[in-house]
């Protein structure tokens, strides 16, 4: 599955597109303020992530601020563990990606095909055995696409 083609207006009004990623391997990560299970991600989220050791160099961790008008403030007074916040007022980007039940966390390769698909919170179990060894393999490989 390719990831689908989006862009969205951040806070600071720069547009960050999908496209842009293409060549690197990166990690989509949908939540919501309003979503219990979303808000324990965050601390795992915050806890992890700004550990040099637990996330390789060059990842970059986007977050989707799912139908959220208060996101935003939420990540300002709970701290922000992601390198972009895309917005999706509407849900269209959720439609989009298929998303089913927050939070959602999506592995992406170099290409844009999504390599892996996790429903529910993360955790570093799931990190650790799941989704770290299939970046570094991604990310190692020569074309940052998954080769079986």
């Amino acid at each position: 599955m390719t990831a689908t083609a989006w862009q969205s207006a951040g806070q600071s009004a720069a547009v960050w597109r999908s496209e842009d990623m293409l060549g690197k391997v990166w990690v989509l990560h949908a939540w919501a303020s309003w979503c219990a299970a979303c808000r324990q991600d965050h601390d795992w989220l915050m806890w992890t992530l700004h550990r040099e050791s637990d996330r390789p160099t060059g990842l970059s961790i986007i977050g989707l601020d799912y139908k959220d008008p208060q996101g935003a403030l939420w990540l300002q007074r709970a701290g922000n563990p992601y390198d972009v916040v895309v917005t999706d007022p509407t849900g269209a980007m959720g439609l989009q990606w298929g998303l089913t039940a927050l939070p959602e966390t999506f592995v992406i390769d170099a290409s844009g095909t999504i390599r892996h698909h996790q429903s529910g919170p993360l955790t570093q179990e799931i990190w650790q055995n799941t989704l770290l060894p299939l970046i570094h393999t991604l990310m190692h490989s020569r074309t940052g696409a998954f080769t079986q």
